[in-house]
């Protein structure tokens, strides 16, 4: 073989090995643009089972939703046929039953009974429970009885509380309505027109007026601007639960006194005031109303004066039951499972309870240290986790109060 031979096959090498190279770039370039293609199928598959995922979920929501508007429909139905049963038997009857419980409030009865007795709608039945009372509330009450036959009294013969005797009043009541009010607060002259008017005029089955804060030492008046959230209301003028699930249950305040209640929803529902507590009787009452009626208003009206800073009121008691805020809760639990509605309305229900569980807590530590480390140690080892507050406790965006969502981990992660 001689040199030029051997150059030539030394070139066709080169040429060779510079195309195998350009083959392998080639081949390079295509596997990285596959491997790109690879990972944008990966991704949007990704993306596809997180769609899924969501629409699943928010499938779930709309049975849930349709579930209970259809099982809301037809108990409607069912009342609205127990109440043409019931026009058709009875003949007139009062239109407002008025239900005071009273105790020990002598020195501010009068005032009270006077706003109830000169009422601009005279339709009305009064009905007075004297929960035992060792002062002259009782024969207050038998006075107004013997001089306006709207009065009737019912006396137990010890002290039982407030959600017994207001259950008392429940079961004596002929009226359309039901409100009741605390025997130290008192009514506007017209409220009761004003209620009753708003609720025929909308057919509601609860209507919640505004209030304001009475200061009994001073004889000043104050807005009571919390007892409605307004800014978690429908934009509509009439609502559900089915329209705010997640606040129906602490969008206002539970008391009963600023709400008026048709007094078949009670009766349909069986609903009533708890009677194992000393305070917050009223929750599963409200409550229950709340996620029963077909229709709820909101009267933009201050009707109800609410009486502060007194030794009598019903509230000067959080030392006396300092786990009545839990034992309100695990009732009102009772009440939404026994309604089917506890896993759809359970967002609101852990945000009442946790809010209500700091709120009292707070109150403690400034009335009773002892009574706030028992209730400190109990929520950490056994309330926060009956209220259903300690499965969520990974989901911050799950709880509206902030301040209340961090004392809360600070609680469960205290060593």
């Amino acid at each position: 073989m001689n040199g030029e031979d051997l150059s030539e096959i030394k070139s066709d090498l080169k040429y060779e090995k510079q195309q195998l190279h350009n083959i392998v770039t080639k081949m390079n370039i295509q596997y990285e643009m596959l491997q790109r293609q690879i990972n944008q199928l990966y991704d949007e598959n990704t993306r596809l089972r997180q769609e899924l995922v969501q629409k699943s979920d928010e499938l779930k929501i709309l049975e849930a939703r349709d579930y209970q508007y259809m099982l809301h429909q037809s108990q409607v139905f069912s009342r609205k046929l127990k109440r043409l049963e019931d026009y058709a038997e009875r003949g007139e009857k009062p239109l407002v039953s008025v239900i005071i419980s009273v105790y020990n409030t002598e020195k501010y009865l009068v005032q009270c009974l006077e706003s109830v007795k000169n009422q601009t709608l005279e339709n009305i039945e009064i009905i007075c429970i004297d929960d035992g009372s060792s002062d002259s509330s009782r024969s207050i009450i038998e006075e107004y009885c013997k001089s306006d036959g709207r009065f009737m009294l019912i006396a137990n013969n010890k002290n039982q509380g407030a959600g017994i005797s207001r259950n008392k009043g429940l079961k004596a009541a002929h009226g359309k309505y039901i409100i009741c009010l605390d025997s130290d607060d008192f009514f506007e002259p017209q409220f009761l027109e004003k209620m009753t008017g708003y609720a025929e005029k909308k057919a509601a089955d609860a209507v919640i007026c505004r209030s304001d804060l009475y200061y009994t030492d001073t004889g000043r008046y104050e807005d009571n601007n919390s007892s409605i959230n307004d800014r978690v209301l429908p934009e509509k003028e009439v609502f559900t639960f089915l329209d705010m699930p997640f606040y129906i249950l602490d969008f206002c305040v539970g008391w009963a006194w600023d709400k008026l209640v048709r007094r078949s929803l009670i009766t349909d529902y069986d609903i009533s005031f708890q009677e194992n507590v000393r305070r917050n009787e009223d929750v599963v009452y409200t409550c229950g109303v709340m996620i029963s009626a077909s229709a709820i208003a909101i009267l933009d009206y201050k009707g109800v004066h609410h009486r502060k800073s007194t030794n009598t009121s019903l509230e000067d008691t959080y030392s006396e039951a300092p786990d009545s805020f839990y034992r309100a809760g695990m009732e009102l639990l009772k009440r939404l499972q026994y309604q089917g509605k506890a896993e759809f309305l359970e967002k609101s229900y852990v945000n009442r309870c946790l809010g209500k569980s700091i709120y009292y807590l707070n109150q403690l530590k400034n009335m009773d240290i002892e009574k706030y480390d028992y209730i400190k140690n109990m929520l950490k080892a056994q309330y926060f986790s009956d209220m259903k507050i300690l499965k969520h406790k990974n989901e911050k965006d799950y709880f509206y109060q902030k301040k209340a969502y961090e004392v809360f981990l600070d609680i469960i992660n205290e060593k």
